[in-house]
């Protein structure tokens, strides 16, 4: 459990930083966009936290003990990662697009 209090910190600047561009949809509000995006940011960390948890905290007594392990540290980069993700798919599905309006696709 000490290991996930250690990594929570990580895991939400990595959402912080990792989620700067701009997502709009044409049936939303600047206001609406940063409110969808604050929830789907909530459950993604919720989520990742979880998978963190079961995958660093209860797995492998010896990786808990110690928070720079190399375990823990790929840990802690695969949750961001994940968390990255959830909150894309999250946007995507509520009808929001990553980018500026006007600009092409991402593939």
């Amino acid at each position: 459990m000490i290991t996930a209090w250690l990594a929570l910190p990580l895991l939400v600047l990595g959402a912080c930083a990792s989620d700067t561009a701009d997502w709009y949809s044409p049936k939303a509000t600047a206001q609406q966009a940063q409110g969808t995006l604050a929830a789907c940011r909530r459950q993604a960390s919720a989520l990742a936290n979880q998978d963190f948890d079961r995958r660093t905290g209860y797995t492998d007594p010896t990786i808990g003990s110690n928070a720079s392990s190399l375990p823990t540290r790929m840990a802690v980069y695969d949750a961001k990662v994940r968390e990255r993700q959830l909150v894309a798919d999250c946007m995507t599905a509520r009808g929001f697009r990553q980018g500026k309006p006007g600009e092409p696709r991402q593939p």
